[in-house]
This record gives C-alpha cells, structure tokens and sequence, in this order.
C-alpha cells in the first residue's frame, strides 16, 4: 500500500458523503417507524377511515352535486334513497353532502387546538422542568389547577365566555389540552435535565436556551407525538359537543355536531339526521383513536425492544 493511499484511508469522509449517509439513514428510520406503525391490523384500518375521510372532505364538490346549505323544502326529512344516499334534514339539505362538507370543519379545524395545546403546553413544561424555582412552583400549580377542572365544563365556560362561534371554540379546546401536554413534557424534562450530555453542556456555560431547545426538545418528541396523536380523536369529539350546545360552528354551516342537534329534535319522526353525523363522528374517533394507539406502541422503546 502506498503512501497515497494510506493517506487517503486516514482523510475524514467528504461532507457530501455524510450527508448521503445521514439521508439514507433518516429514510431506513421512517420505513422502519411505518413498519411498526402499521405491522397491527387496527392501525391500518384507522388509517384507511381516516384517508377516506379527508378525500371525502378535499373533494366533496366532485363527490356530490347538491349544496350543503340551500334548502330544497321539496325534500324535506326524506328517509335515505338512491337520490339522498343518508336521507334529508328538517330543510332538505342532503345529509351525504353535509357530511362530506362538515368533514372539512370537524376534522381540519382539529389541529388548532392542536397547535394551541401543543406548543404552550410544551414551552411551559420545558421551562418548569429547567428553569425549577418559583417559576416551576407556579407553572404546574396553574396546570394542576385546570387538570382539577372537569374538561368539558372548562371548555363550556371558556367558549362562554368568548361567545359561540368556532374560532372561540376551537381556542376553549386548546386552552384546555395546554395543561395535559406541561404536565407530561415537565416530567419528562425532569428526567433528561439530569443525564450527564445536558450537565456537561451546562457545566460548560451553555444558556438556558440553548440547552432547551438543543438538548432537551429533541429528547422529548416522542411522547409529545404520542400525546398529538391520542389527543386528535378527543378534539373533533370536543368540537362536536360545543356545537352540539351550539357553542361552536353556528347554522347553516354543516358541522358534525350541530348536524347532530338537530337530528336530536326529530329522533322519532327521522332518526336518519342524527344518526349518519354520529356514525361519522364515531368512526373519525375510533379511525383517529387507532392511529394513536399505533404511533405509541412504535415509539414505545420497550415493545421496539421486543420485535
């Protein structure tokens, strides 16, 4: 062997190199995430409802020639028929197009809570869990303080309060989640703020900040993710209720909650009205409810050790 060539054996990987590495790293990670994710039947079937689901919602114009809000009182409380797949409401408002329709509300408006109760939740528990002090006193006694409040009451105040439409609700929802997501993120700081990589960089000077967002965040995800996902199906239950109590989306605009009150007032004469929004509002849980059990057993460390 030459000179040369033991020189060139010694160099350091070229940067391109180690950037294919770390590429086709992270791409063997996410196959081996969704081969767990999906390696139980129950997820697969959420998954398949929820597609389903959100291609209903991003396509209804094309998947239905009626208007969800004209009436037609030519059609008024019909039974289900080829013409009305799921039948007609108190207005002859097909109950299939609705559906499709409130979809867009009942399960995209599910990530602003999701975003409020995240990204507050997760920032308070960060810092209760680093800064410690007085500041960790007060943090989680206002969280243990909502955790004390039963969950829909607290959400039925806060939209109260702000008045009934779905932005307020949608904030109430978040609000109340925030405390779930401190709680969990405060505890698993605790944890990794002592590991001996988060005391040396403290040892060596690095800021609060830094260590927050550069040693700690990204060892807690996990169970962040976990807790985004089981949280999901309960949002678009919580935005049902509120409009249920017609504290959220407000008429004619279709939402499955609403869609349900309404139903409820004509239970005998046309159960259909209320129960083809319940049905779909209980197969978005459940599909949602799937997806999250799978994405916690994946992310699970001990059942990863056992595969």
């Amino acid at each position: 062997m030459t000179a040369q060539t033991m020189s060139n054996a010694g160099d350091p990987a070229p940067p391109e190199t180690v950037r294919e590495s770390r590429k086709r790293s992270n791409r063997t990670g996410y196959r081996y995430f969704l081969r767990r994710l999906f390696r139980r039947i129950l997820p697969r079937i959420g998954a398949v409802i929820v597609v389903l689901f959100l291609i209903g919602a991003v396509f209804a114009p094309l998947l239905t020639p009626y208007d969800p809000i004209v009436p037609d009182y030519e059609a008024v409380r019909q039974p289900p028929s080829s013409a009305h797949w799921m039948g007609t409401d108190d207005l002859g408002r097909d109950l299939y197009t609705r559906i499709l329709y409130g979809g867009r509300i009942s399960i995209f408006a599910a990530f602003i809570p999701l975003l409020i109760s995240s990204s507050i939740g997760v920032t308070l528990g960060l810092i209760a869990g680093t800064v410690r002090g007085p500041v960790e006193t007060i943090i989680m006694r206002v969280m243990d303080a909502l955790l004390s409040i039963p969950s829909i009451l607290l959400m039925i105040v806060i939209a109260g309060l702000l008045g009934p439409n779905l932005i307020n609700a949608l904030i109430a929802i978040g609000i109340v989640g925030v405390a779930r997501y401190a709680r969990i993120v405060y505890a698993e700081t605790l944890s990794v703020a002592e590991r001996e990589y988060v005391l040396a960089t403290r040892a060596l000077g690095k800021s609060t900040a830094g260590i927050l967002f550069q040693e700690i965040l990204p060892n807690v995800t996990a169970p962040i993710i976990v807790i985004a996902s089981l949280s999901i199906g309960g949002i678009i239950l919580a935005e049902a209720t509120l409009s249920f109590l017609g504290l959220g989306i407000q008429p004619p605009t279709p939402s499955w909650g609403s869609m349900v009150a309404t139903g409820n007032r004509y239970l005998q004469l046309a159960p259909w009205m209320s129960l083809a929004p319940g049905a779909a509002i209980f197969l978005m849980v459940m599909a949602v409810n799937f997806l999250g059990d799978g994405v916690r057993d994946a992310l699970d460390p001990y059942l990863s050790g056992k595969m």
